[in-house]
């Protein structure tokens, strides 16, 4: 379904020509106008998708990198409108500030991935530990053990036992809500 947006964005886009040198020149000069800064955001669209089809493929979805690179480039426009640079050296200058806030946003999105993922590996390594030890206990107690049991059993505190508790419940919701939004699409789709 995401894809289905995306290219439809595609396809508004290739509709939109990007802003020329001398055009973004004339438009940069002529800042804070509401319709230059509105041309200059449409004229820098399809660069923002470059950008992002470069950073694409890091488990980030290249639709969450156009709209956070869209983001920047709306900020960098703002910012750029209340403090212009007049002059031969307008598009330049503009370029690298464009360029570099895109870059950063981009980048803050993929690391952001990475770090949910190492959490996400973290969660599951400390619940499937909290399993063996759960399945031990048991077995060695004959009965369910209690919490206080299990956060000696595993080095931890109550809180902490109770926080990987709560995550892993949270997990399994998720995860049964997804796989019923996939199934909800999958009958939309047939």
């Amino acid at each position: 379904m995401e894809n289905q947006f995306y290219q439809m964005y595609l396809d508004e886009l290739s509709e939109i020509p990007e802003c020329t040198n001398e055009e973004m020149e004339a438009l940069l000069n002529s800042l804070p106008n509401e319709e230059a800064v509105k041309r200059l955001t449409e004229g820098s669209l399809a660069y923002v998708v470059r950008e992002a089809a470069k950073y694409a493929g890091n488990d980030v979805e290249i639709s969450d990198l156009v709209q956070e690179g869209n983001m920047a480039l709306l900020l960098v426009l703002k910012n750029y409108a209340s403090h212009p640079v007049v002059g031969d050296d307008a598009v330049s200058y503009f370029n690298q500030l464009r360029e570099r806030a895109v870059h950063m946003a981009m980048e803050a999105v993929t690391e952001e991935q990475k770090q949910s993922e190492q959490t996400a590996e973290k969660l599951t390594a400390s619940v499937n530990v909290l399993n063996v030890v759960m399945t031990k206990l048991a077995e060695e107690l004959g009965r369910e053990p209690n919490l206080s049991e299990i956060a000696a059993k595993m080095q931890m505190s109550e809180d902490e036992v109770q926080a990987v508790m709560k995550e892993a419940i949270n997990a399994v919701a998720v995860d049964r809500s997804e796989a019923a939004q996939k199934e909800d699409e999958a009958l939309e789709n047939q």
